[in-house]
């Protein structure tokens, strides 16, 4: 019993100064981290609308792809997103937030090049490149999905406990400008290339779907640096690892903007044994698992039509 009430004593004092922490430039700089993510997963994800008819009209000269086709090159990065989102959530849990985070930035900066590049046609098949731009998409989705957990779950465990709900939605707000961003690029590229594509022919459209796709890498290569300089989140640093000494001091880097450290006190435990447990322990209970399920089936339900129509709406 002393020892339990030893412990909550010790999270306790880990997290009173997160937790009673007043708004500061640590904060705002751990909305703009994650939240230059989600602008970026936002751009990338929802950008092929209006990269579609570009590449219709360049490669088989209509104003659409046939709707298998459409379909295919546009859900691409939304299986990957699927795959994206289960794998870094656990192993943010297994190896860490701070481990994880900036690899899938990594991911999708590769992934959005390689989709600038997809110039593909095999004999004069043109269905090549809709082939190697869905599997490039895939890549990318696999980075945008990797983002979001993590992104969400940094932002709730820096921030206090009076704030957790407004970050959030700050971060969360940024895939709204990210997709402004795509339409108004579009309209820039478009613009300059105006006269070229009207005196020489709609090959040209090639140059602007391939700047829109490259494009997203842009912002994403500025935020890679400043994911990595983030500490683990004291939740994981004590919940996860049991230690409180190194969880008081990322917390004070954090709040400080100092340079992280890995000084570990305690012997690392078998995270992957602790996820397992934790997870079937907590989840196998109905009381929280009609939770998951809930918030779940709503955010389901809800990317249906957002989706949808944002995959599905080019101009």
């Amino acid at each position: 019993m002393e020892a339990v009430q030893s412990v909550q004593g010790q999270r306790r004092d880990v997290f009173s100064n997160l937790d009673q922490a007043k708004f500061s430039k640590a904060h705002v700089r751990a909305m703009l981290v994650a939240g230059s993510g989600f602008f970026v997963d936002s751009y990338d994800n929802f950008v092929i609308g209006l990269m579609v008819p570009m590449i219709a009209y360049e490669y088989f000269h209509k104003s659409s792809l046939e709707s298998t086709a459409d379909g295919w090159v546009k859900a691409a990065s939304s299986w990957g997103n699927a795959f994206g989102q289960i794998s870094f959530a656990v192993l943010g849990d297994i190896l860490g937030r701070k481990k994880v985070y900036g690899i899938e930035l990594m991911i999708l900066i590769g992934g959005a090049l390689l989709c600038a590049l997809a110039v593909w046609p095999i004999n004069g098949n043109n269905n090549a490149v809709l082939i190697l731009l869905g599997v490039w998409r895939f890549i990318l989705g696999i980075g945008v999905g990797g983002d979001y957990p993590v992104s969400a779950v940094i932002t709730s465990e820096f921030a206090s406990s009076s704030r957790r709900g407004q970050f959030i939605a700050i971060v969360f707000a940024m895939q709204g400008f990210g997709i402004i961003t795509g339409a108004c690029m579009a309209i820039i590229v478009l613009a300059s290339f105006k006269n070229t594509i009207i005196d020489d022919g709609t090959d040209n459209l090639g140059y602007c779907w391939r700047i829109l796709a490259g494009f997203g890498a842009i912002p994403a290569l500025a935020a890679v640096y400043w994911r990595l300089r983030i500490p683990e989140t004291p939740r994981f640093t004590v919940d996860v690892l049991g230690d409180a000494e190194q969880g008081a001091r990322n917390a004070n880097q954090f709040l400080e903007g100092t340079k992280h450290d890995n000084l570990a006190t305690v012997p690392k435990p078998n995270t992957t044994l602790t996820f397992r447990r934790a997870f079937t322990s907590y989840f196998c209970q109905w009381k929280n698992a009609k939770v998951l399920i809930g918030c779940a089936a709503c955010w389901f339900f809800l990317d249906i039509g957002y989706y949808g129509t944002s995959l599905n709406t080019p101009v």
